[in-house]
C-alpha cells in the first residue's frame, strides 16, 4: 500500500512528544512489512522560530517532507502550512490512504477536511488530544472536530476512556481501540541495577501543566532531605511549566540537585532512561504515555499516577508502581521503595519488559493497522 501520514510536528523536532514517536514507531514497521509510506509535516523546530533547513529526507526508508511553516503563537494548535495542504491537493490521490495524527490544530483538521472534500479514504489516531473539552473545545467540537471524525473511515482511540469520550463528541463515529506499539529492546541499551547506584531521578515529558512537573518538584525535595546523594533530571521542551518550575527549584534551594536538560534527539531518549535509577511520570489523565512504554520497554522501574488511563494494563502485569495523584510525597515513598529494594526494582523492570513484548509490540500493532487499512479502502 502507499500510506501517506500526516503530523504536525517531526524528527528531528522532539517537541511535539508522544504522537511523533507513535508515527516514527509505525511507519518504521510498515516500511519493513512492503509498503510505501512518506509523512508530511511542518518544518518547525521549536518555537523559538528554529526551522528544519531542508525539504526532503529518507529515514529508515521513509520518505520524509518538510514543508514551510509558520505560527501565530506558540502552541501546536496554531501551526499552519499552505504549500503542505496545496501538495495534498495535487497529490493526495496517488495514496491508498491518509493517516491522519489527529488533533484539535489547524494542520491536521485542515488535511482531514480536504480529505473529506477530495474523497480520499482517511483515518484519524487522536492520541488524547481530544479528551480535554472546555467550553471553547466543545464548540470546536461542534462546528468542526464533529463532521470530521465521522467521515474518517477509522478513528482509533488508545483504550476505552478515550473511546467513551470521542464517541460523546459524535456516537456515529466508527472507534477501533489501537494500543501504541513499540520495537523490543533486545539491541538497545537496557537498564540493569547498576543503575540505581547512579543515584539519578528522571522526569521525561513535555512541561505542560498537565505532566506536573511541579509535583515532581516537590517529591525532589522530599527526597533530598533524605537522600543527600540523589540527583534529578528534568528532560522535555516547555509548553508552559518552565518559568515556574525553575522558579520553585530556586524556592527549594534544590539549584544542585535538579537539572533542567531541556528536548533531546530521540535516539539519545533509551540511554537517559537506562542509566536513570527510577522513571517519574506524575501526570494527571494521561491518555497512554509513550513514554511510560518507552521506560518499561528499556526496563527502567517506572512510576505513574492513579489517573493513567492504562492503568488497569500496567496493574494487571506488575509493571509499574501507581501513586496517588497530586501527591509528592506518595511519590517519594515509591521511588524511595524502588532504590532501597533490590527485589522490587528488579522485578519492576522485567515485568515492564515482558509487557512490551507479550502486549505493545510494534509488530502486532502494525497487523491491526494494515485490518484497518484495508477496511478502509
Amino acid at each position: 500500500m502507499k500510506i501517506l501520514k500526516i503530523v504536525t510536528a517531526f524528527y528531528p523536532s522532539s517537541f511535539y512528544g508522544g504522537p511523533a514517536t507513535v508515527a516514527l514507531n509505525q511507519a518504521k514497521e510498515l516500511v519493513l512489512r512492503g509498503h510505501e509510506v512518506t509523512i508530511l509535516t511542518s518544518n518547525l523546530l521549536s518555537f523559538e522560530k528554529k526551522y528544519i533547513n531542508k525539504t526532503e529526507d529518507c529515514l529508515f526508508g521513509i520518505k520524509i517532507k518538510y514543508f514551510n511553516s509558520k505560527f501565530t503563537r506558540k502552541g501546536f494548535s496554531y501551526i499552519n502550512s499552505s504549500s503542505l495542504y496545496n501538495w495534498i491537493k495535487k497529490n493526495g490521490k496517488l495514496y491508498d490512504i491518509v493517516h491522519i495524527h489527529f488533533g484539535r490544530e489547524i494542520i491536521p483538521c485542515r488535511v482531514a477536511s480536504l480529505c473529506k472534500k477530495e474523497k480520499f479514504p482517511y483515518v484519524l489516531q487522536t492520541h488524547g488530544m481530544l479528551n480535554k473539552r472546555s467550553l471553547k473545545n466543545k464548540l470546536f467540537d461542534i462546528f468542526v472536530t464533529s463532521e470530521l471524525l465521522k467521515k474518517a473511515k477509522y478513528v482509533l482511540a488508545l483504550q476505552n476512556v478515550e473511546k467513551k469520550r470521542l464517541l460523546e463528541i459524535n456516537k456515529d463515529i466508527n472507534v477501533e481501540i489501537l494500543y501504541n506499539g513499540i520495537k523490543p529492546s533486545e539491541n538497545k541499551v537496557l537498564w540493569s541495577y547498576d543503575s540505581i547506584k547512579n543515584k539519578k531521578i528522571l522526569f521525561l515529558a513535555r512541561l505542560h501543566p498537565r505532566k506536573r512537573v511541579l509535583d515532581f518538584i516537590e517529591m525532589c525535595k522530599i527526597l533530598s532531605e533524605k537522600y543527600n546523594d540523589l540527583t534529578f533530571e528534568i528532560v522535555g521542551p516547555d509548553e508552559g511549566d518552565l518559568s515556574e518550575a525553575m522558579n520553585r527549584v530556586d524556592d527549594l534551594k534544590l539549584q544542585d540537585k535538579v537539572r533542567f536538560i531541556g528536548s533531546v534527539n530521540v535516539d539519545k531518549v533509551s540511554e537517559l532512561y537506562a542509566k536513570s535509577s527510577v522513571y517519574v511520570l506524575p501526570s494527571l489523565d494521561e491518555p497512554f504515555g509513550m513514554t511510560v512504554i518507552e521506560a518499561l520497554n528499556v526496563g527502567t522501574p517506572t512510576v505513574v499516577t492513579e489517573t493513567i488511563h492504562i492503568k488497569s494494563l500496567l496493574q494487571d502485569n506488575n509493571a509499574s508502581l501507581i501513586a496517588k495523584q497530586n501527591d509528592p510525597s506518595d511519590l517519594a515513598s515509591i521511588v524511595e521503595m524502588i532504590i532501597s529494594n533490590k527485589e522490587v526494582a528488579c522485578s519492576l523492570s522485567d515485568n515492564g519488559k515482558k509487557l512490551v513484548k507479550q502486549e505493545l509490540m510494534i509488530s502486532t500493532i502494525c497487523e491491526n493497522i494494515e485490518r484497518i487499512y484495508r477496511g478502509s479502502i
